[in-house]
């Protein structure tokens, strides 16, 4: 492994330990669990981003121009905007379901890049940079509703179980838990809008590949109507709850699928 991916795996073993502690507060009431959690992640947010300078200066491409670095640019925007709206909010408890997904998706990173090295794309256009950034950084924003969905439906299980524990002195209340859901799918979906927009228009006018041969942009349309049916059925059906919440994770599983094919594509 180069320099630059020895750093990246240090980040990875800092994103396990972050996890622990922030767990072992929000569930296992240990005090100072999550402060340590939260200076792990700040630590390794700054190596993480250190590294992916470094590749983009090694390779002078960009920084998810390949499966793997591409994986490790979503982990770091995610867990920056975890961080710019942890303290703010706060959300404390919502470390306990973002820093497991940031190990996950570090790791399966990992184990493909292990697998096989993976050429860097080119990116011949400025428009296919601005249209992958988007995806990412929609991706980003839903990948913050999918966590928030998970804290919503923990803290309602809590409430109808009548099962209240210290926990749940660390989550938000539902309805604060309900909007930041809804205003992270609307700015997340705002994010992939354009970007899916400027990727079909690239396709026909300029030398991208062409969309519908493309099944990572098509997957990535996919998960868009379902966020999209998400907010549909919300303003138009009035739905809310758990129901609501339910179609929230099973659109983000669709995202984990793509996410999976863009990095075992031949």
């Amino acid at each position: 492994m180069k320099g630059h991916e020895w750093l990246l795996m240090l980040v990875l073993l800092a994103y396990l330990a972050a996890t622990m502690g922030y767990q072992a507060e929000i569930f296992f009431k240990v005090k100072g669990g999550a402060r340590g959690g939260r200076i792990l992640l700040l630590g390794a947010v700054v190596l993480q981003g250190i590294a992916l300078v470094g590749h983009t200066l090694a390779l002078r491409t960009a920084p998810f121009a390949n499966a793997f670095t591409a994986a490790n640019f979503f982990v770091w925007l995610l867990l920056v905007a975890f961080l710019l709206v942890e303290k703010p909010r706060r959300l404390t408890a919502l470390g306990a379901f973002v820093t497991p997904m940031a190990f996950f998706v570090s790791l399966v990173a990992f184990a493909v890049r292990m697998g096989r090295a993976g050429s860097p794309a080119r990116f011949d256009s400025p428009w296919l940079v601005v249209h992958v950034v988007l995806i990412g950084l929609g991706f980003v924003g839903l990948g913050l509703a999918f966590c928030l969905a998970l804290v919503y439906l923990t803290s309602e299980k809590m409430l109808k179980t009548k099962h209240v524990t210290g926990t749940f002195r660390y989550l938000p209340s539902l309805q604060i838990t309900d909007q930041l859901v809804l205003q992270s799918t609307t700015i997340g979906l705002a994010l992939m809008t354009v970007g899916l927009a400027i990727g079909f228009y690239g396709g026909m006018t300029h030398t991208f590949i062409a969309p519908w041969r493309d099944g990572r942009i098509l997957l990535s349309a996919f998960t868009w109507l379902l966020f999209a049916l998400y907010l549909c059925t919300r303003r138009l059906l009035g739905w809310q709850g758990s129901k609501a919440h339910w179609m929230i994770v099973a659109g983000f599983a669709v995202f984990v699928l793509t996410l999976m094919v863009y990095q075992f594509r031949p």
